[in-house]
């Protein structure tokens, strides 16, 4: 993997043609297009402009490393044609999540006649690094280039000239773990249940995280904790109590009174108590305290 400085190196020696063809590739979401897809009137000489990208690995054919997420993206009647060429029999009704995995458990991704049909699409590379570079730009991970897109278009109004343009980080570390903690997330909500022990040992291994990033590893630790809840209770608690998410105070006081030592509990609560706390966190833990230590019947 690239560094993020030799990334920006090679896209700077790349003609303008090149440069322009990989930006647009950047603006469309999936990893993975048809060459055919790339047509742009104001790109002179599409093919050259793709071998020099190729050339430079900035852009590449499929390899069979990409078959599982490459299966995805391929359309229903594509999906069909490589179990159709490999002689393998499904119903061509078959829904095309089904299609998909049964795909993936059949098929490596370097049959021959898989290569085939690959063959017309070219694969984005060096991801992080384009994550990367673009997090700092955005502060997220969510945005692309289509903002500017919209702001040629006049949809989107864009700030004054005048606004002052400060760093979103105070050092380089800080932008680092601020974007590992973004790249956590996005895992997370991609496949909750395949990522959540992984993401929730990253959660409790965290050490400090800058201010900007807080409310992000307060709402993931709340989320990461519900998935785990039913199968680790334990880790469950473990993870809200890392966080300031009053959601997660909540959680984690109302799941330690029912598992948990109770006289324990009620002496912690005590010790919150006496501290400045945000009101939805204070408001909710005078009142469970009331409710179940001092006998109080209603609820605020």
């Amino acid at each position: 993997e690239q560094t993020d400085k030799d990334y920006l190196q090679a896209f700077s020696t790349l003609s303008l043609n090149s440069q322009c063809l990989l930006v647009r590739f950047l603006t469309r979401k999936p990893q993975f297009l048809k060459r055919s897809s790339l047509q742009y009137p104001e790109i002179e000489d599409i093919d050259a402009a793709i071998d020099e990208l190729i050339q430079a690995g900035l852009l590449s054919t499929i390899r069979p490393s990409d078959w599982p997420s490459f299966l995805p993206t391929m359309t229903k009647p594509e999906i069909l044609g490589c179990i159709e060429v490999s002689q393998f029999q499904v119903k061509a009704s078959s829904s095309k999540a089904v299609l998909v995995e049964f795909a993936a458990n059949c098929f490596e991704g370097s049959e021959p006649e898989l290569l085939a049909i690959q063959e017309p699409y070219l694969a984005r590379r060096h991801q992080r690094n384009i994550d990367y570079i673009l997090f700092l730009f955005f502060g997220d991970l969510n945005n692309r280039f289509q903002k500017f897109a919209m702001r040629d278009l006049a949809v989107l109004k864009t700030r004054a000239k005048s606004a002052v343009v400060s760093p979103r980080f105070d050092t380089k570390q800080d932008a680092q773990d601020v974007f590992k903690l973004l790249l956590q997330k996005r895992w997370f909500r991609t496949t909750p249940k395949q990522a959540k022990e992984q993401v929730a040992e990253y959660l409790l291994n965290l050490n400090q995280i800058p201010k900007v990033a807080q409310a992000a590893q307060d709402k993931l630790a709340l989320e990461v904790g519900i998935e785990l809840l039913e199968e680790n209770p334990i880790k469950a608690i473990e993870l809200w109590r890392t966080s300031n998410d009053p959601i997660a105070t909540q959680r984690w006081i109302r799941e330690s009174y029912k598992s948990q030592d109770r006289s324990l509990l009620k002496q912690e609560l005590q010790k919150l108590r006496s501290q400045s706390l945000p009101a939805a966190q204070r408001v909710f833990i005078e009142d469970f305290y009331a409710r179940k230590y001092q006998g109080e019947r209603t609820s605020i």
